[in-house]
C-alpha cells in the first residue's frame, strides 16, 4: 500500500547455514540516489515506512541479517513515490453574486504536483460533489454562480501520473454568492443637488445600498459617501458646473455586497435673472435704467415706496424658477435706486 506518508515493502525470505536473524531495510530519498542509509528492520517479510512527505519518491533495498550479524548481498533496488496530500486550509474569499475566490495550503513536496481538482456541490449539506475546475496553483476563481446560494467546495491534489490525494478538504456551509443582484441602474436628476434613484434588488435580505461618489469625468478614487436602506439618495454640497461618477450597490445584514452598477451627472449653475424693469422716483419724469433687456412688465412707485418685477433667464439646464418681485418701502423722496439680483 502506498498512501501520502507511508509505503508498505514486501520481500521474499532468506535462508542462513546458523540461523536468521532478520531483515535491514534502508532507504534514500529521490529517483537515481545512492546515499542509502538505516530505515528500520523486520523479522517478517514485511515493512511498513512511515513519516514520508508527500508526493516524494523513495528508493528501497533490504538486507538478510544472520545470528552473528552478518549481511547478505541486498536485495535488488525498488522505488516508490508517495501519493500528494490533501491540500489544508481551504479558506473562500472575493465574494461577489456570480463568483468566488479559493485558496488553499499545499501538502508535502510541491515540486511532486501537477495540478489540483476543484469540486463543488450546491446547498447547505449537499454531498453530490462534481469537478469545476483545474488549475496548476494553489487559488482558483469559480464563476458562473448563482445569487444568494450556497455552496460547498472541496479540492484535492494530483500528480503528473493522475494519483490524487483521495482526501479532500471542505469548505462547508460557505455562501459563495452575496447580496443577490444588484440594483437597478440609477437615474440622476439635475437639480442644485443631484438626486440619485434606482430600482431595488430582487435578492431577500439586502439590508442597505451604500453610494460612492469620485469628482471628474474619469475618476476613479471612489469615497463611500452614504448608506441608505431604499432610493432615493439626495447628494447636496456640490460644485457646480462639474460631473460626479456614482456607483452603487446593494449590501445584505451579514455584510456581503453585491455588484457594483454605476452613472454619473453634470451639475449646473444659475444664471442671473434678466429684464428688470425701470424704477420710477417719486418725480415719474425721472428714472434710472436697470438692468436689460427693456422692461417687460410695469414697475409701480408711491411716495415712500417702489416695485419692481423680473424675469427668469433662459436656461434649459434649470428645472423651474419663480418669478420674483420685491417692494422696498420707507424711500426717501427724490431719489434715484439701483436694483439687482441673482438666481438660486
Amino acid at each position: 500500500m502506498i498512501s501520502p506518508t507511508q509505503i508498505n515493502l514486501s520481500y521474499g525470505s532468506s535462508t542462513d547455514d546458523v540461523y536468521l536473524a532478520g531483515y535491514q531495510i534502508q532507504s534514500c530519498t529521490g529517483a537515481g540516489c545512492t546515499n542509502f542509509s538505516s530505515a528500520g528492520g523486520a523479522t517478517a517479510l514485511t515493512y511498513d515506512k512511515t513519516n514520508l512527505t508527500p508526493s516524494t519518491t523513495y528508493q528501497f533495498v533490504v538486507f538478510a541479517i544472520d545470528g552473528s550479524g552478518n549481511q547478505s548481498p541486498p536485495s535488488n533496488v525498488v522505488a516508490a513515490t508517495t501519493l500528494p496530500g490533501a491540500p489544508t486550509t481551504l479558506t473562500a474569499s472575493n465574494t461577489t453574486s456570480t463568483q468566488v475566490t479559493l485558496s488553499w495550503t499545499p501538502t508535502g513536496n510541491v515540486a511532486g504536483l501537477a495540478d489540483y481538482l476543484i469540486e463543488q456541490c450546491r446547498g447547505a449539506g449537499c454531498s453530490t460533489f462534481s469537478q469545476v475546475a483545474q488549475v496548476s496553483g494553489p487559488s482558483g476563481q469559480i464563476t458562473g454562480l448563482t445569487p444568494r446560494t450556497t455552496y460547498q467546495f472541496r479540492v484535492r491534489s494530483a500528480d503528473p501520473s493522475g494519483n490524487d490525494s483521495g482526501l479532500l478538504q471542505h469548505c462547508d456551509g460557505h455562501d459563495a454568492t452575496i447580496a443577490g443582484r444588484r440594483p437597478s441602474q440609477p437615474q440622476a436628476y439635475l437639480t442644485p443637488q443631484i438626486t440619485l434613484a434606482w430600482t431595488a434588488s430582487t435578492a431577500p435580505g439586502v439590508s442597505a445600498y451604500l453610494i460612492e461618489r469620485c469628482a471628474g469625468a474619469s475618476c476613479t478614487n471612489f469615497v463611500q459617501i452614504g448608506s441608505i436602506p431604499n432610493s432615493p439618495y439626495m447628494d447636496g454640497g456640490l460644485l457646480p458646473l462639474t460631473t460626479y461618477q456614482y456607483r452603487i450597490r446593494a449590501q445584505d445584514a451579514a455584510g456581503d455586497l453585491s455588484d457594483y452598477v454605476a452613472t454619473s451627472a453634470t451639475t449646473i449653475t444659475l444664471a442671473a435673472p434678466y429684464g428688470a424693469e425701470r424704477l420710477r422716483s417719486l418725480d415719474p419724469r425721472r428714472s434710472t435704467s436697470v438692468g436689460s433687456p427693456p422692461p417687460q412688465r410695469a414697475s409701480r412707485a408711491t411716495c415712500s415706496s417702489a416695485a419692481a418685477v423680473w424675469d427668469a433667464p433662459v436656461s434649459r439646464k434649470l428645472p423651474r424658477f419663480r418669478v420674483r418681485d420685491y417692494s422696498d418701502t420707507g424711500l426717501a423722496t427724490n431719489t434715484t435706486i439701483r436694483l439687482s439680483g441673482a438666481g438660486h
